[in-house]
């Protein structure tokens, strides 16, 4: 499939994940495929980079590995996930200024639900997390996002320290939530304890960021700096 057959495909469905990394696995089509982005659901864009090898779940030790995925499209994704959160915290009524954070997505309410994939692109790249905390229009996000993070690996520690030994982790702790804020304003939630219902802390292995990690990026922040945008597109 090359980038002429994408009209063709787009007259009878909607883009989709799967589209977009097709295109951008063949050399000089990365531009055709960043620029399908906007067409997709907030949801769906972290997927491109998450599902890039179509064989994942029939590759074997003998095969040969998968390519990586293209850089340019890495970072329009980052700032395709990280854009809405962005918008959202630098400009909280959409009347102002929302349009000119990024140009990949048009409707933002789609993108503050939890969904967009933000951390989840941030997790493949912790050695970027002092570049991007520093970013002036994504940086806000960013440090939002690792902040949210550690908050919720404290709690999870602490609700394992809580737990009964004899309760094979058993915790009757709220179950953590995630929430949104415009910059300045301390999100407050509220949560009526059930003691009948207990949840189950099973492991993970994640790229988990500490409260010093993010404190030593935002520290580098500088609103003024003019770093350029992630990705560059014509």
């Amino acid at each position: 499939m090359t980038a002429t057959d994408v009209p063709a495909i787009l007259r009878h469905r909607r883009a989709w994940a799967g589209l977009v990394s097709a295109l951008a696995r063949h050399p000089g089509q990365v531009a055709a495929a960043i620029a399908l982005l906007p067409r997709l659901s907030g949801y769906e864009v972290e997927q491109v980079v998450r599902f890039w090898d179509p064989d994942r779940f029939t590759r074997t030790e003998a095969d040969a590995p998968a390519p990586p995925v293209p850089q340019e499209l890495f970072d329009a994704v980052l700032e395709a996930c990280l854009a809405p959160l962005a918008a959202f915290l630098l400009h909280p009524e959409p009347e102002k200024g929302w349009e000119v954070v990024s140009d990949f997505s048009t409707d933002w309410s789609l993108d503050l639900t939890g969904h967009s994939g933000g951390w989840e692109m941030l997790a493949r790249c912790p050695e970027r997390w002092a570049e991007l905390a520093a970013h002036p229009t994504l940086g806000a996000a960013v440090q939002h996002l690792l902040l949210d993070q550690a908050g919720t690996q404290a709690l999870e520690d602490a609700r394992l320290r809580a737990a009964d030994p004899d309760s094979e982790g058993v915790s009757l702790l709220p179950q953590v939530r995630r929430t949104y804020a415009p910059r300045g304003r301390t999100p407050l939630l509220r949560h009526r304890l059930n003691w009948k219902r207990a949840s189950m802390a099973g492991p993970s292995v994640t790229t988990q960021p500490t409260r010093t990690e993010v404190l030593g990026c935002a520290s580098t922040s500088n609103p003024a700096a003019t770093t350029p945008p992630l990705s560059s597109r014509p």
